[in-house]
């Protein structure tokens, strides 16, 4: 697991602000996030920590963002996904802890079957698994 464990989240006109258990905070622009950017306040206030508090997820969007992606630069569509999938599969194995947060994490409406697809072998059967099992 990364040392990015989220405490808190706050944000304003132009930054995402997270807090760290450890008592770092990391700033990203707001743009970054056309979602969470077009969302009612409201709805930005309502998060939760998920995967352990290394991914943040706001239920009434369905959106989902790792801690440690936001320090990599702004998302690009289906990159970031993969490249924090493979992650988490290489830092925690194929454990039944890492593939449900796989299914939790990956499972809003930008996730789909071609990255699945960029994974090989055990990989591609696990996360397809993961997806299917509810």
């Amino acid at each position: 697991m990364s040392g990015f464990t989220g405490k808190n989240v706050h944000f304003d006109d132009t930054y995402l602000h997270v807090e760290l258990e450890d008592g770092r905070i990391i700033s990203t622009p707001m743009k970054w996030y056309p979602e969470l950017e077009a969302a009612p306040v409201k709805v930005i206030r309502d998060y939760c920590f998920i995967c352990d508090g290394t991914g943040i997820e706001w239920p009434a969007i369905d959106y989902h963002l790792s801690i440690e992606a936001m320090l990599k630069g702004p998302p690009q569509p289906n990159e970031i996904t993969a490249a924090a999938m493979q992650e988490l599969l290489a830092g925690k194995g194929h454990s039944t802890e890492s593939l449900d947060c796989l299914k939790e994490f990956y499972s809003g409406p930008n996730f789909s079957n071609t990255e699945i697809k960029s994974f090989s072998g055990q990989d591609a059967l696990d996360i397809q698994k993961a997806m299917r099992d509810e």
